[in-house]
């Protein structure tokens, strides 16, 4: 692999020191340079945000799409969520996965705050490579009223 990166740094350089493209194409890694696709990756991802942002630490329970995740943000730290969730902050929490319907049950640990949602996410197809190129992610966002109690 390493390789392989220095032969794509190699041949953009020669590309953009000559001032033109080169057919420069390693075999197993697509169209590098003089083509329409890159190599760059996405995972689906669901970012779930607190409006207004929360100061404290947090329980979540979530229901996607029929499945049930529990988890606990601490200090900005997952703890909890089974893999799916993979950032926790004030302002909301993130996951490796997209939904077509999202219900959402947050708690503060020590201030007196609640969050409850449910509904369907605003999704986006994003394309990292190009329009005809894959691979294609899902990118979803959805958003929670947090009120205090």
């Amino acid at each position: 692999m390493v390789r392989a990166s220095w032969r794509v740094v190699l041949c953009v350089g020669a590309a953009l020191s000559v001032g033109g493209l080169s057919a420069c194409d390693i075999e197993g890694f697509g169209e590098i340079v003089g083509g329409e696709c890159t190599l760059i990756g996405c995972h689906d991802m669901l970012t779930v945000a607190f409006s207004p942002p929360v100061d404290d630490d947090y329980d979540v329970q979530l229901v996607l799409d029929g499945a049930i995740v529990g988890f606990d943000c601490e200090d900005g730290q997952v703890v909890g969520g089974g893999g799916q969730v993979i950032a926790c902050d004030a302002a909301g929490f993130q996951l490796l996965t997209t939904a077509s319907t999202v219900e959402v049950a947050a708690s503060g640990n020590v201030a007196m705050w609640e969050a409850f949602g449910s509904g369907a996410p605003d999704v986006e197809e994003v394309r990292p490579n190009g329009p005809d190129c894959e691979p294609v992610c899902l990118q979803g966002t959805f958003s929670v009223a947090t009120q205090q109690l």
